[in-house]
């Protein structure tokens, strides 16, 4: 009989599903992976970004502009009924034009909201950097 997963490993999935979508500078399987429709964003320096279609434009330009992998750790998490949150660390690397990898290290914090399926989808994500002169 298989164990029953965890909130734990049900988040770690979904972290999975991201840092891999990075890695294969794929928005659109990261975002339909990891947001939910209602989804919304909260880089640093840039206006909210609301919606799927609109994440995964702003995604897909991360990409574009040098994102090549990141790395997500909950620190902790919580939650009740539907609704869930974490907090995190990330150190996301990213090409400058020249061909220098750079780390940009920070931190986040989501909220999960159970789905229909009873799966779990992000519908809020705000992060942002540690480091002064950051690349985002």
């Amino acid at each position: 009989m298989a164990e029953a997963r965890t909130q734990t490993d049900e988040f770690r999935e979904l972290d999975i599903i991201f840092e891999q979508g990075v890695a294969n500078k794929d928005a659109a399987v990261l975002v339909n992976g990891f947001y939910s429709d209602d989804a919304v964003l909260m880089p640093p320096n840039h206006p909210t970004v609301e919606g799927k279609a609109n994440i995964q434009t702003f995604l897909q330009g991360l990409m574009e502009q040098g994102a090549t992998g990141i790395t997500l750790a909950t620190i902790r998490h919580d939650g009740e009924g539907n609704l869930a949150y974490a907090q995190g660390k990330y150190v996301l690397t990213m090409m400058t034009p020249d061909g220098t990898a750079v780390d940009d290290i920070g931190k986040y914090v989501v909220t999960y909201r159970k789905q229909i399926d009873g799966g779990w989808k992000v519908v809020t994500d705000i992060f942002n950097s540690d480091n002064p002169n950051s690349l985002i």
